[in-house]
């Protein structure tokens, strides 16, 4: 009856995807492993995307024009505090949830250790410290909860066709 897409990076999103998300059987929600919105924080990360792709992607969600009408709602995995991330680089990825509309974050600090290993970008320069880190993702999470009110405000009296999965 219904299809739904788990957490999918951005290099994986083209044309043929794109319409499938027409099709009303798709959920109208999508997931992305974003991380970050900065070029320079993407290419430390070994992302196999740039900004523009990212741009281009979120673009052609947003603008997506589904059978049933409903517009895609998008979520997104993003980390703060990579090391070496600047103000600017912070504020790229800060500025996408505004402008394409991300209701759903997963955002993290970034942290050296996951589940008892070290990760190499622990080791690499230019860390960004505690405060910081926290300041990011704190404005992160205001700006997405405060976009998520906007898109529940939009949506507010519309009608949608659901499926229950359990009670």
């Amino acid at each position: 009856e219904r299809l739904r897409v788990s957490s999918l990076g951005v290099e994986f999103v083209d044309n043929e995807l794109l319409e499938l998300f027409k099709n009303p059987r798709l959920s109208a929600y999508v997931h992305l492993s974003i991380q970050s919105g900065s070029d320079e924080i993407l290419k430390k990360m070994n992302r196999h995307y740039n900004r523009a792709k990212l741009l281009q992607v979120l673009g052609d969600l947003q603008s997506l024009e589904r059978e049933d009408g409903v517009q895609i709602n998008i979520g997104a995995d993003l980390i703060v505090g990579f090391p070496g991330e600047t103000d600017s680089d912070f504020y790229d990825t800060f500025s996408l949830i505004p402008k394409f509309g991300i209701t759903q974050l997963h955002a993290f600090p970034f942290s050296a250790h996951h589940d008892h290993y070290s990760v190499p970008a622990g080791k690499f320069p230019n860390q960004v410290d505690e405060k910081t880190k926290s300041e990011r993702l704190n404005a992160l999470l205001v700006e997405g909860e405060r976009v998520q009110d906007l898109f529940h405000q939009e949506n507010d009296g519309k009608y949608f066709k659901v499926l229950v999965e359990g009670k």
